[in-house]
């Protein structure tokens, strides 16, 4: 399980599949990985929680800068594009 909040926002649970190098983790949903590259966008902090039946729970935080450059550099030949913030209706 593969769990991430970003700063005060809401927290996600979703599907990841770990590669061997078990350094690794590949969000396959195309819309779980734009909501993720959305959040990304805006955000100063990243909580990650990992939970695996075989090594127990680990959890990190992650200081984040220049997520819209990383982004931009990470998705040149890609074609996701971060999610859209949807607009509050008064």
């Amino acid at each position: 399980m593969l769990g991430y909040r970003f700063g005060e926002k809401l927290g996600h649970e979703i599907k990841a599949r770990f590669l061997h190098d078990f350094k690794t983790a590949v969000i396959e949903d195309r819309a779980a990985t734009a909501q993720f590259l959305g959040e990304l966008e805006t955000s100063a902090l990243l909580y990650v929680r990992i939970r695996s039946l075989n090594m127990g729970r680990s959890a990190a935080e992650f200081q984040l800068e220049g997520g819209p450059d990383a982004i931009k550099e990470a998705l040149a030949a890609c074609p996701i594009a971060p999610a859209q913030t949807p607009k509050r209706v008064s």
